[in-house]
């Protein structure tokens, strides 16, 4: 969006330049998916961003945040990564709280079994 935007003319030829740009979108995609690393799979469908493109001024798009950015990869590449080294600890640890209820469970109906028979 931040690219769109970066291309319009700030006075006359708006409608040409935003013709072209939405024919030349492939074009964008690609050359964003180079410049930023980003795989074809995450860019929504093609024909359908044309379309719904059409209706918006490119104007008034937001800048792309630099700064913003960086902070969402550092996220990424270090928070989320420090998330999911904790996710099979605490798989670990319900695990074994199921077995404990099993055991628990079994240990109930054994006692349950030895008091019907002394009864």
């Amino acid at each position: 969006m931040s690219h769109l935007k970066k291309e319009m003319p700030s006075m006359f030829g708006k409608d040409t330049k935003k013709k072209e740009l939405l024919n030349g979108l492939a074009d964008t995609f690609a050359s964003l998916q180079q410049q930023h690393q980003i795989s074809a799979g995450d860019f929504p469908n093609l024909q359908r961003m044309q379309e719904q493109l059409q209706y918006h001024d490119f104007s008034k798009f937001p800048l792309l945040k630099p700064k913003l950015l960086e902070t969402v990869d550092r996220m990424l590449a270090v928070d989320i990564a420090r998330l999911m080294t904790m996710i099979p600890k605490e798989e670990e640890q319900r695990a074994d709280t199921a077995v404990v209820k099993v055991q628990l469970f079994a240990f109930c109906c054994q006692l349950t079994s030895a008091v019907e028979l002394t009864s």
